[in-house]
């Protein structure tokens, strides 16, 4: 079993995911690559690892990816009641008229990882996803550990 690097605690940063062993946000760490910091840089500025900078991204994504899909399948009104409205708004801002862009994005980064969608979709996508990655964690505070992680929804087809 994989020990988990981000973690919440309420009596650090109000509960905001900070990489374990350190005060460092994973949104502070998000925003830093979305603003055109390479993982390398983030890692030395911080003083933490680059796979700690590839985990909080990667936690950060997945936030953003369970909002994204929960969207597609569940009404809106019970996305904003179990992720925050702040958090689902933002979601939706960066989805309209870019959603199939953005679904692509998210697929990419799920199954190939950073480095090949950051090759692979243009820098504007790319760090606009980023930040409003960034953004939804900085947000998710108080938030349980397992409720970060996306949820099948059935599509009500059989």
């Amino acid at each position: 079993m994989r020990k988990r690097k981000i973690v919440q605690n309420q009596s650090v940063h109000f509960g905001e995911p900070v990489v374990k062993g350190t005060r460092v946000t994973v949104s502070a760490i998000v925003g830093a690559i979305a603003s055109g910091d390479t993982l390398e840089q983030v890692a030395e500025d911080y003083g933490i690892s680059k796979e700690d900078v590839l985990e909080a991204v990667n936690f950060a994504l997945e936030r953003l990816r369970g909002i994204y899909h929960a969207l597609q399948y569940i009404p809106l009104y019970q996305v904003m009641k179990r992720f925050g409205e702040k958090q689902t708004q933002k979601v939706l801002r960066l989805s309209m008229g870019r959603e199939r862009e953005t679904g692509k994005l998210l697929e990419v980064l799920r199954e190939e990882g950073l480095e090949a969608a950051m090759s692979k979709f243009d820098d504007t996508i790319f760090r606009e996803v980023l930040k409003v990655a960034a953004d939804v964690c900085e947000d998710s505070k108080l938030i349980g550990a397992d409720e970060i992680r996306p949820q099948k929804f059935r599509t009500g087809k059989t």
